[in-house]
């Protein structure tokens, strides 16, 4: 079962007896009940009667969390998912979610393997989070998120498994404007060694079978490591002519004995 602590919110509790299969989705961990987590945590919404809102201009999420939450209903002229089941909604306030508004008050404990899925539905939220060069095996991988909470989830799950992080200074979402949602600050926990993010992929997306139909964060981080990956296979061979290595190496110092770098910063 998932493990909750204190909330302050005033428990509604039903008999799980009378309750379908599909309301009882987010009482057991399972890797979609972890994605579908961290969707709602960037983007969902516990109302006053316990209805669950999901909203985003990127339907293919949308239908993905639906394929999941079989008590979901897809709304595709109000881009959301809306989840009446007033059983999930309590859980999910059990699960760090404030009332009423599009806020995480925190992510409670969550069992090791699962940590990787409940990133993962963080990160498919914004799609772009990775970004290779303009020099040579300069690749940086984003985390952000929109709610605090979440930023310390990632934080500490990221420094347990020994990655350097640095966190970006806010900057302002406007992704899903034109489709009229608020615009909102976004701030990222970002990592540049290579190592770490080979291995944090690795971490996030090594399991064979993944039970999860969204890949997209995957997808982009996936295609800025293989750009990477070429340029350092043309390199590889460039090194391998020895003689055209070691003029351009003379070239270079008799350039720096002439100042010829001038102005420019190495």
């Amino acid at each position: 079962m998932i493990e909750v602590r204190g909330m302050s919110h005033k428990k509604m509790r039903r008999n799980p007896d009378r309750l379908r299969k599909g309301e009882l989705f987010f009482d057991t961990w399972t890797r979609g009940t972890a994605w579908c987590l961290g969707v709602i945590y960037e983007r969902g919404v516990v109302d006053s009667d316990h209805r669950t809102v999901v909203e985003s201009h990127d339907l293919p999420l949308l239908k993905a969390f639906r394929g999941l939450v079989q008590e979901s209903k897809f709304c595709k002229d109000r881009r959301s998912v809306i989840i009446e089941a007033a059983h999930i909604g309590e859980r999910l306030l059990d699960l760090g979610m404030e009332k009423g508004a599009f806020n995480v008050l925190r992510v409670p404990s969550v069992p090791e393997e699962y940590v990787p899925y409940v990133i993962r539905g963080i990160l498919d939220t914004q799609g772009t989070i990775a970004s290779f060069g303009p020099y040579l095996a300069e690749i940086s991988l984003e985390f952000p998120s929109r709610q605090e909470a979440c930023l310390r989830f990632m934080r500490r799950e990221l420094k347990r498994r020994k990655y350097r992080v640095r966190e970006e200074q806010r900057e302002i979402d406007f992704c899903g404007i034109a489709h009229n949602e608020p615009a909102s600050y976004v701030r990222s926990l970002t990592m540049s060694r290579p190592e770490d993010i080979t291995d944090c992929y690795r971490w996030l997306y090594g399991s064979p079978e993944e039970g999860i139909p969204f890949n997209r964060a995957q997808r982009w981080i996936w295609s800025q490591l293989h750009w990477m990956l070429r340029d350092l296979d043309a390199c590889s061979k460039m090194l391998e002519r020895k003689e055209m290595v070691s003029e351009l190496r003379g070239i270079i110092r008799k350039g720096k004995r002439e100042n010829l770098m001038g102005d420019w910063c190495e």
